[in-house]
């Protein structure tokens, strides 16, 4: 694979040292690191500074009084408007692209035809990948030309919206997620983004409530048989212990019973 691949990889960091020196490495054949940082005060900067990745502050107005962030398509534009390039490729600094994928990358930017593309997820636990999960297939838009897009959208779970006409395509080769060390770091995250999504939506009127506890459920649902299919017709396949599957659950019961107390009329 040649080298200075001509994308910009951009990456949100905040106090990553643990992790940042393996995802950069992973795209260290890109042409341009661009990091997004919300004031790290540990060996991130350090660490993006020998890949030799430009570093951008995160905009204040993106974030909490603490620092976390909480409008990350705002924070996501910041780096779609600074980018180099007209390939633009994210992922989370707890992230890394994997060779295969890293081939299929350059690849696309070589033939150079302007498109947006799904990016398959598979986690990592413990070291291994995990052939089955809940959340398979887990797929995501994380590499386009910034000619079909026009900007992030959402202040969590954010997405890009494309301009109409777009092709898009899907690559095959993995994105590679590692999953936290306990359960209890994993809910640590997601209450983070349920309060994003407090701050997002502080009033709902009831019909908005039900229409969202519904969603929620079906979710809930759909996990609990994917759950059954991979222990019965997948005993042997790699899969995440039980708990970390299960507390998929949580979150949604949790979506539903903290948007309850934003209810309008309650």
């Amino acid at each position: 694979m040649s080298r200075n691949i001509p994308c910009t990889v951009a990456v949100l960091t905040r106090n990553s040292e643990a992790t940042l020196a393996r995802a950069l490495e992973s795209v260290k054949n890109f042409d341009e690191l661009l990091i997004c940082d919300g004031g790290s005060t540990d060996r991130t900067l350090a660490i993006a500074e020998s890949f030799g990745a430009r570093v951008i502050g995160q905009d204040k107005n993106f974030l909490a009084e603490d620092g976390r962030i909480q409008n990350f398509a705002g924070v996501r534009n910041q780096t779609l408007a600074a980018a180099s390039h007209a390939w633009f490729f994210f992922l989370d600094s707890d992230e890394y692209v994997s060779p295969a994928l890293a081939k299929e990358l350059c690849a696309a930017v070589a033939a150079d035809k302007p498109a947006a593309y799904w990016v398959p997820r598979k986690y990592v636990y413990r070291g291994k990948v995990v052939d089955r999960a809940v959340t398979y297939p887990n797929r995501q838009m994380r590499f386009f030309n910034r000619r079909t897009a026009a900007s992030f959208i959402k202040a969590v779970h954010e997405r890009i919206e494309l301009l109409p006409g777009t092709p898009v395509k899907e690559l095959a080769a993995y994105l590679l997620v590692p999953m936290e060390d306990s359960v209890a770091d994993m809910k640590r995250k997601w209450r983070g983004y349920l309060e994003v999504e407090g701050l997002r939506s502080p009033v709902l009127t009831l019909r908005q409530w039900i229409v969202g506890a519904l969603r929620e459920s079906a979710v809930a649902g759909l996990y609990v048989a994917r759950f059954a299919r991979n222990i019965i017709f997948y005993p042997n396949s790699t899969r995440l212990p039980a708990r970390f599957e299960l507390a998929r659950l949580w979150y949604q019961w949790e979506a539903i019973l903290t948007s309850l107390s934003r209810v309008r009329s309650w």
